[in-house]
């Protein structure tokens, strides 16, 4: 009966480049959620930007248009 061979040990030249990947992933996942912090705080996300406007927004965007329509008119004239 045969002995068994040992298990080969890890390749010792890898060292420590696992943890390298390690922590980029676990660095990147922290500015990520910094970001999102960040965002959060100051009320930029989704819902804001989704929202519906007041009439007094819808006032001030039909106001603005109305300014580059009279503006680009008086281009056209050129």
């Amino acid at each position: 009966m045969a002995l068994s061979t040992p298990t080969p040990s890890p390749d010792p030249r890898i060292g420590m480049w696992p943890w390298v990947g390690f922590l980029t992933l676990a660095l990147s996942l922290a500015i990520l959620m910094t970001v999102i912090g960040v965002a959060w705080v100051f009320g930029i996300g989704p819902r804001r930007l989704g929202r519906d406007m007041t009439d007094e927004e819808h006032a001030e965007r039909r106001a603005l248009i109305a300014d580059a329509e009279r503006v680009g008119s008086q281009f056209s004239r050129i």
